[in-house]
């Protein structure tokens, strides 16, 4: 094996990657928060049910891909704790501005003990996924250490047991054996930073071609399918208590197919799009945090898509895309102002004497 010893030059097909989750997470939301996959209007074998499932599947690996990508690009990056202050930093920004400007607005009544939960989202678990990763961070410089001094074949193993135990024996078991509630939790997040810094150490990723990792990616993609349609199937017979479904984050082969795209997309050369997409991929978390705020995601997406489902097919496929990619455009767009008021204030600059230690 040959060890990844320099540091590699900028991968564009990973900010690709991190565009395109931030897309699939907000699709995720789209059609989960936003009423359609729990329609009455949603019919089981109907064509809008295939195409809408379909659609959730494909995008229900965007989870998984980001924490991959941490570990990919994190057993390479010096571990600064500046970074964690900088990223709690636009949380709180986001979770404190939105709550009093909706205050302002009258979308929603002030409440004080409310204001004081915005302050503190990492404590209030107002995303979980930030929750999970501000947790995962403090723990990365040793599991960083375990990857950059155990050998090959002591990490290789050591992966794979941690796989059978979190991924494959719960799915056997069909229930939340080692209480990694689904995946939405640091367990989780923590397991998908080993496997990617495995495989950024040890350039496993150029050991694979594209064709075969989009192949595995669909194979994956069309099990999981499957696996709705006997979930589905299993319901109309009465059982309603069917819990063998690999629509799950920690299932095996959302795991697969996460690794499937980590792979495929560190493969790509992307030319003069590289600078564009380098750009815009370090705002596309922000989009995740202002169509995810409790208030947004409340007032202006739950339930306020189920009306697609009356559309004739083609429409509701179109109004679909084009919610997904404004919610993503308007995120994208207001985080640029933030980036640059952070720039104004120099907070980079501010919080980086932590580091020199």
């Amino acid at each position: 094996m040959i060890k990844n010893s320099e540091i590699k030059n900028r991968n564009y097909g990973i900010d690709l990657l991190r565009i395109v989750t931030m897309l699939m997470i907000v699709n995720l939301h789209v059609l989960g928060h936003g009423g359609i996959l729990d329609s009455d209007k949603l019919y089981f074998l109907s064509t809008k049910f295939n195409i809408v499932w379909l659609i959730e599947i494909v995008s229900y690996v965007a989870v998984n891909c980001y924490a991959l990508i941490s570990g990919f690009i994190g057993i390479e990056s010096k571990h600064k704790y500046s970074n964690i202050i900088l990223l709690w930093l636009r949380v709180a920004f986001y979770s404190i501005l939105i709550y009093l400007i909706a205050c302002k607005c009258g979308v929603v009544e002030y409440d004080y003990n409310t204001f004081i939960t915005y302050c503190f989202p990492v404590l209030n678990t107002k995303y979980w996924y930030f929750t999970a990763y501000f947790c995962l961070f403090f723990f990365m410089p040793i599991l960083n250490v375990g990857l950059q001094n155990l050998k090959y074949e002591q990490l290789r193993n050591a992966i794979i047991m941690i796989i059978i135990v979190v991924s494959i024996l719960p799915f056997i078991y069909a229930g939340d054996v080692f209480h990694c509630k689904n995946g939405y939790s640091f367990v989780w997040l923590m397991v998908l930073y080993l496997i990617g810094g495995f495989i950024g150490k040890y350039n496993l990723n150029i050991k694979f071609s594209k064709i075969l990792m989009l192949l595995l990616f669909i194979v994956c993609v069309a099990l999981e399918f499957e696996s709705l349609y006997l979930t589905n199937y299993m319901k109309l017979k009465g059982v309603e208590n069917f819990k063998y479904t690999l629509v799950s984050y920690t299932s095996p082969t959302m795991l697969l197919s996460g690794i499937a795209l980590l792979v495929l997309f560190s493969k790509l050369k992307l030319g003069f799009l590289g600078k564009i997409i380098s750009f815009l991929s370090p705002l596309c978390f922000s989009v995740y945090l202002i169509h995810e705020h409790k208030v947004i995601r409340n007032k202006y997406i739950a339930g306020q898509f189920e009306r697609f489902l009356d559309y004739p097919t083609k429409e509701m496929v179109i109004s679909i895309a084009i919610t997904v990619i404004s919610i993503f455009c308007i995120g994208i767009f207001i985080d640029f102002f933030r980036e640059c008021l952070f720039k104004i204030l120099r907070l980079k600059k501010l919080f980086s004497f932590i580091d020199k230690n």
